[in-house]
């Protein structure tokens, strides 16, 4: 799946919040819990329908990752995916708090940004799943 996003000087394609997490979880395991998604959608309204249509990121994660193996936790460690707080920016739209998967990197969560991924504290929302092969 490639989504692209332009501004005056930011032209943005690849992984979105949700497909990082999975490309992480393909690398991991073997299996892409995001395939039949990548490639269906190419603007941030239509993510968004996909998030709205399945509970959000954290409904989209829990169906995905269990069907790939994921073993629900909530205590995490290193690798781990789980759902974090953030605040979120789509290019036209105003600054807003939001659930995203991200991945566990000790204190830190690593996630998808407009501009690439980024490592930073974030608020844990108590909810990760472990691939059962870790």
């Amino acid at each position: 799946m490639t989504v692209e996003y332009e501004d005056d000087d930011v032209v943005y394609e690849g992984d979105d919040c949700c497909t990082f997490v999975a490309s992480w979880w393909a690398a991991a395991t073997g299996t892409d819990p995001a395939r039949n998604y990548r490639g269906s959608y190419s603007t941030p309204e239509e993510a968004r329908e996909i998030l709205e249509n399945n509970g959000g990121a954290r409904g989209l994660c829990e169906n995905l990752l269990e069907m790939h193996g994921g073993i629900r936790i909530q205590n995490v460690q290193d690798g781990d995916v789980g759902i974090i707080r953030v605040q979120t920016y789509v290019l036209g739209s105003v600054p807003r708090f939001e659930e995203v998967p991200a991945v566990c990197y000790g204190p830190l969560w690593g996630m998808m940004s407009l501009r690439g991924v980024m490592v930073k504290k974030a608020e844990y929302m108590g909810v990760a799943w472990r691939p059962s092969i870790v």
